[in-house]
């Protein structure tokens, strides 16, 4: 038994792939995967609910280590017929006359998310969302487009607890999530 915790974005878009493939090598290995929130990520690894977290929390916990595995940048989520659709890159500045739709303070949680990205599919707004929530959305309907001005990112980390040395198996499929994060179809590519 592997056990995962990691935060909604990647347990919906990247780990399924991921996760098949770990499958498909390791038959008789189960997987328990654990989609929660930033802060419950961090916990479930410190209490040892699970084996390691993904997460963009973790690296002043003294507790854990916190190994950064790539920078994602946080995109404008717009309809694919919005004015600014076709930009490849928006300040925040040009977002003054937007009507945006936001997330509730410290969510993390994939049912706002989805909502969220349900509103801007439906044209009632714009909103600030981080690059992989877009992984399983069409171009057509929904396009990413880079926030510069500043431009806001999260460092998504492998966390582990100090000083546990991982099985094999969880060693793994660590290694194979962070490939993904890393891999150009990861975090990093332009989704629009």
């Amino acid at each position: 038994m592997v056990t995962i915790a990691c935060i909604p974005s990647l347990a919906n878009h990247l780990l399924p792939q991921v996760l098949a493939t770990f499958s498909a090598r390791h038959p008789h290995t189960r997987i328990r995967l654990l989609d929660q929130s930033a802060p419950l990520v961090l916990q479930a690894v410190s209490d040892g609910s699970a084996d390691f977290g993904i997460n963009f929390l973790g690296a002043q916990d003294p507790t854990n280590d916190f190994s950064a595995v790539v920078n994602e940048r946080y995109v404008l989520a717009v309809p694919a017929h919005h004015r600014l659709a076709r930009q490849r890159a928006v300040g925040w500045e040009e977002l003054v006359e937007e009507r945006f739709v936001s997330l509730a303070s410290g969510s993390g949680n994939r049912m706002l998310l989805d909502n969220a990205m349900a509103l801007v599919k439906a044209g009632l707004g714009v909103s600030a969302i981080p690059r992989l929530a877009l992984a399983g959305s069409s171009p057509q309907n929904i396009v990413g487009i880079p926030l510069v001005r500043p431009s806001v990112s999260r460092t998504l980390g492998l966390i582990s607890r100090k000083g546990h040395q991982q099985a094999p198996q969880p060693a793994e499929l660590a290694r194979c999530v962070v490939l993904s994060l890393r891999s150009p179809t990861g975090a990093s590519a332009r989704h629009g």
